[in-house]
């Protein structure tokens, strides 16, 4: 059956009162909200004018067919992301309609609102319902806000305006480029596409003052040449390197230029053969800068994956919109947004801005 164009939302009416009253109170609905308790129709009524009339919230209709079957809300916990809420009535439930509202509710925001990065909070109990939003595009993604008993589940901006191909175009964008430069300047000369070797030095530095990375298994994502590893070795940091790079002919170039030494072609938001998925430190040098599509959530997708795939802390630097020299094209993210998010992950975090004005080093740490 072909339910997806059988499914349409609309903006809800001061008339739809009484019919989301009814779903607000339904056992079957009641029975697997986040809230679990009934309300009074005068307590119904203040929130549904609250809700039509903020602008920060937004309250759709899922039809089927025409005959009105559940609703999809969002609300805007930040500038560019927002929480999603849906229920169906019982009846229109085990059809697959609900992955398809959830849908047609993604592309109305979006159409709205534009391109956001979406938070689904479900609770572990609701199998059903996990289920509909990970088919819908939902990957899970540990946050501290999530509420007990939940499970957080993320669709970021760029899958919510068009699909991950945003994404995979900045990654060919991007292995096309440092490929240009591998072919142009060799294996051999370090620091490439970096303002000066001495800068990806002092980068350097303080991310490894800031990990435990002796004897730990350490993921290197956007690895290059080897850079890091050399540094590394020539600080005599032993550890168990894994190097990640979008770029093939700098993962070939990196090998041939370290033999022996793990690297590996691939993105760290994309499953990767070989990858494994445990390590004890997650680092990131210099890869956010180029990035032209949603460069802010790219951030923070890509820091909430590395995170989950670390045991024990996770670091990265980026070009800060805190510097007064900006380039064209570049990504200079917010220190303040980005430590801010980054402490939705884990409230043990550091940030430094103190070794150079245009770049920033955030860590994460596991309790």
């Amino acid at each position: 059956m072909n339910t997806r164009a059988r499914v349409q939302v609309r903006r809800a009416r001061v008339e739809d009162a009484a019919l989301v009253y009814r779903w607000r109170n339904d056992p079957f609905i009641l029975a697997r909200s986040g809230r679990p308790r009934e309300v009074a129709w005068d307590e119904h009524l203040a929130w549904m004018g609250r809700t039509l009339g903020n602008p920060a919230r937004l309250l759709l209709i899922a039809e089927v067919d025409g005959t009105p079957a559940g609703q999809v809300r969002f609300e805007l916990l930040r500038p560019g992301e927002a929480v999603i809420t849906t229920a169906l009535a019982e009846t229109f439930t085990g059809r697959g309609l609900g992955v398809e509202a959830i849908r047609a509710g993604v592309s109305e925001v979006t159409r709205l609102w534009g391109s956001l990065t979406l938070v689904a909070w479900v609770r572990a109990d609701n199998a059903w319902a996990r289920k509909a939003f990970v088919k819908a595009g939902f990957q899970p993604q540990p946050r501290l806000d999530t509420p007990d008993q939940h499970e957080c589940l993320v669709r970021h901006a760029d899958e919510a305006g068009g699909g991950t191909h945003v994404w995979t175009e900045d990654d060919l964008r991007s292995a096309a480029y440092y490929d240009g430069l591998v072919r142009q300047h060799g294996s051999a000369q370090r620091g490439l596409a970096w303002g000066s070797p001495e800068s990806q030095q002092r980068c350097f530095e303080v991310l490894c003052d800031g990990l435990p990375l002796r004897g730990s298994r350490v993921l290197d994502v956007g690895c290059g040449t080897g850079d890091l590893l050399l540094f590394l070795r020539e600080r005599g940091i032993d550890c168990e390197y894994t190097g990640l790079d979008v770029s093939p002919a700098m993962v070939a170039a990196a090998a041939a230029r370290i033999p022996g030494a793990r690297f590996l072609r691939g993105s760290v938001l994309e499953p990767v053969p070989d990858l494994g998925r445990e390590f004890d430190c997650v680092v990131a040098s210099g890869v956010f800068a180029h990035r032209r599509a949603h460069p802010r959530e790219f951030l923070h997708a890509a820091t909430a994956r590395m995170f989950s795939l670390c045991r024990r802390a996770v670091a990265f630097n980026t070009l800060s919109c805190w510097g007064e020299r900006v380039e064209p094209d570049e990504f200079r993210a917010d220190p303040a947004e980005t430590l801010a998010f980054c402490r939705s992950l884990t409230p043990r975090v550091a940030l430094r801005h103190d070794y150079h004005a245009g770049d920033f080093t955030v860590f994460l740490f596991r309790g």
